[in-house]
């Protein structure tokens, strides 16, 4: 493996959820739509906030398990 993937690798693995989600999120923004950006940029900010409020911020991203996103999406079943 080449060195500098594997420094960038180590510094994405010790990445904060808050600090991975925004990372993945700019990689990609410049492959959606006006109206596609406008729409996961409201998601995004939703998502941000109930982390935030979770006390999820600083957490580890490989430490973000699937039963803490399903809590997430419970939130949204819980809004009808």
């Amino acid at each position: 493996m080449n060195p500098d993937t594997k420094r960038v690798s180590q510094e994405k693995e010790n990445m904060t959820c808050l600090n991975a989600l925004e990372y993945a999120y700019k990689q990609k923004q410049n492959d959606w739509s006006e109206n596609t950006k406008g729409d996961y940029r409201s998601r995004f900010a939703l998502l941000k906030s109930w982390i935030t409020k979770n006390n999820l911020a600083g957490l580890d991203i490989a430490r973000i398990t699937k039963k803490i996103m399903v809590g997430y999406l419970m939130t949204w079943q819980n809004r009808d």
